[in-house]
């Protein structure tokens, strides 16, 4: 099936409707903005295919993926991956931590419910920072592909504090997938030239930097 018609029937089978209906709670209940995962939907949802295409998620002629997704959000890639066969754990913050406030991780919580994620991807609370990168016990497994997409906990980082992460996304994931603000992307580049990682890397049109890291 081409690309252009599977990426357009995923879109419109996306439950867009029941993410409004949370959109518009949210936006009573609390000051959180939520509302930009639902007035940008088309440009988010544009981001995550991209992220697929460039895993190669929608060649049926791979096999079956063991993805997890740290720092899932809203799980709208978390979605598309599924739906294409995959398998994925994800992770998210837990209520209490110092980059979101608690209305934005209750809604990441609702609507993962209100797209039928709540079983096929189990979320395990995590926080990263530079004493606490070691992930989880349950997730101390391989993984075919570990992704980062723009999380919040390295606005700051230079060089040096990639050595914190990496290596332990490194030594689980045959391949990591990392994307972040232009400052950040430069130093995780750097980082990983430095110590001779394997990378594919980008910086996009809109200052998003994306690093794929292959396990030698």
């Amino acid at each position: 099936m081409a690309n252009i018609k599977l990426e357009k029937i995923l879109y419109d089978a996306f439950p867009i409707g029941k993410v409004q209906t949370i959109n518009d709670y949210y936006n009573i209940k609390s000051l959180a903005n939520s509302r930009k995962y639902f007035d940008k939907f088309n440009l988010i949802y544009k981001q995550k295919w991209d992220i697929v295409k460039s895993l190669q998620l929608n060649d049926f002629r791979l096999k079956r993926q063991k993805i997890l997704d740290i720092g899932a959000g809203p799980h709208i890639f978390a979605w598309l991956a599924v739906r294409l066969g995959h398998y994925v754990e994800s992770t998210e913050l837990p209520m209490d931590n110092p980059y979101i406030k608690r209305p934005i991780i209750e809604y990441f919580k609702d609507v993962k419910t209100v797209i039928d994620l709540d079983k096929a991807v189990v979320t395990h609370e995590f926080t990263i920072d530079k004493s606490t990168v070691q992930l989880p016990n349950a997730l101390q497994k391989n993984w075919d592909i570990i992704t980062v997409q723009r999380s919040n906990f390295d606005i700051g980082w230079i060089a040096a504090d990639y050595a914190f992460i990496i290596p332990e996304l490194v030594k689980l994931g045959n391949i990591v997938y990392y994307e972040c603000a232009r400052q950040q992307y430069t130093h995780l580049v750097s980082f990983c030239k430095s110590v001779g990682y394997k990378i594919k890397h980008d910086l996009q049109e809109t200052g998003q930097g994306k690093v794929i890291i292959y396990k030698e």
